[in-house]
Order: C-alpha cells, then sequence, then structure tokens
C-alpha cells in the first residue's frame, strides 16, 4: 500500500494505491495530515482494494471518500500524509515541496 500522490490545487485529493498481489482490506484504516493529526479520514469498514487498484479521497464533501472539508487541508507550500492501518501502524507516507523527508 502507498500513498501515490497529492494533488494540492484545485480540486484537492490523495491518491493510494495497492501495488500488491493480494486485495487489502483497508476497513478503520485512516488518512490523515502528519502535520495536523485532526484533517483525518477514515475509511468505512469492508473498503478494500483489490491488487494494482487505486483511489482518491477528496478534500470537498460530495465523493465517494472524502474528508468533507469546505476548505483546504494540503498546503501549496508543501505538507506530509500518512497512512495508517487499523492498529494504528504508518504504512505509507508521502511528503511533497518543502515537507521532503530525509
Amino acid at each position: 500500500m502507498a500513498i501515490r500522490g497529492i494533488k494540492y490545487s484545485g480540486q484537492e485529493y490523495v491518491e493510494i494505491g495497492n501495488s500488491g498481489g493480494a486485495a487489502v482490506d483497508i476497513g478503520e484504516w485512516v488518512l490523515r495530515d502528519r502535520n495536523d493529526r485532526r484533517q483525518s479520514y477514515t475509511f468505512p469498514a469492508g473498503t478494500t482494494l483489490a491488487p494494482g487498484a487505486t483511489l482518491r479521497v477528496y478534500t470537498e464533501p460530495g465523493h465517494e471518500h472524502s474528508f468533507g472539508r469546505g476548505s483546504s487541508i494540503w498546503n501549496d507550500c508543501g505538507d506530509v500524509a500518512e497512512l495508517l492501518d487499523a492498529i494504528g501502524t504508518v504504512v505509507a507516507t508521502f511528503a511533497y515541496n518543502t515537507h521532503l523527508l530525509p
């Protein structure tokens, strides 16, 4: 499982992908802004990502997966997203612009 990218301007979203060979149950997993953990999205129970599949979690409401926010989450100057499994282990991290990881 990986965070493949963040679109941080216009219609914001985070793209998550499963590059493994088996489906992954991501129900109860959390996608969050590492720098503001109040900005988080928990995947509904039973959400599964097939091998090779991707999904997008949008900032704005009206999508299957959405933070439900009317304002931006991802900073244009840079930010860091984390994907945590159902027990809270960080599975993936994605940083861009000024927040690049070492």
